[in-house]
């Protein structure tokens, strides 16, 4: 069994993260109740949603970021 979360509205349900299945599935859908907080959290993962696709000087960051993370945990191992 796969838990997902999602967003109903309009009749339809958008899920809040991609899935990598293949083929048919029946699925369960479960309605929560949504204070207000959450209610807020989610509109804002909607509008940033796809906020960086197709720009690549993101991709250059989360690379740098990448490749600096793995050399301080080389660094790290070193040390111990």
């Amino acid at each position: 069994m796969l838990t997902v979360k999602g967003v109903y509205e309009d009749n339809k349900v958008k899920l809040l993260e991609p899935l990598n299945i293949e083929g048919k599935h029946i699925v369960e859908i479960r309605f929560v109740e949504l204070d207000s907080a959450k209610k807020t959290q989610i509109e804002a993962f909607r509008k940033a949603y796809g906020i960086w696709k197709d720009r690549p000087e993101v991709d250059d960051i989360f690379k740098e970021i990448r490749e600096e993370w793995e050399e301080w945990q080389k660094d790290l191992e070193k040390s111990v």
